[in-house]
């Protein structure tokens, strides 16, 4: 990193609430992305906690790549139920598969047809 880089780094401000850096992101945020409202989080387990909320109803249905468990506890909390469909190759330790987080397309397709409307995204982490 840059000199600039490492100075913004070490006078960051990481309060929760009235941090003075939280404008000039909200202002990058909303340029770049076009977004109206903003919620920052202090990590993942805070985020994917509210994207469940807002996203999952009673019955819904997250079809994913494996899981992690507070992932997958916020989905159930939430009211949904996890569908792993990673491929199989995930679960051979023996296998040599170059990247065992794919998910299997045809396991992805049985899920959204026996869910129809019940899915209210994929957790491809």
């Amino acid at each position: 990193m840059s000199d600039r880089q490492w100075s913004a780094m070490m006078l960051g401000d990481e309060a929760c609430a009235g941090s003075a850096s939280f404008y000039p992101f909200e202002e990058a945020v909303r340029r770049t992305y076009g977004y109206q409202h903003l919620i920052p989080t202090h990590q993942d387990r805070g985020a994917e906690q509210l994207l469940s909320q807002c996203l999952i109803r009673k019955g819904d249905v997250i079809p994913a790549n494996m899981y992690f468990t507070t992932t997958r506890l916020h989905q159930e909390l939430a009211g949904g139920s996890f569908a792993n469909v990673i491929i199989d190759d995930a679960h051979d330790p023996d296998s040599l598969h170059p990247f065992k987080g794919n998910i299997d397309l045809n396991k992805l397709e049985l899920v959204l047809r026996e869910n129809p409307g019940r899915v209210p995204y994929v957790d491809g982490k």
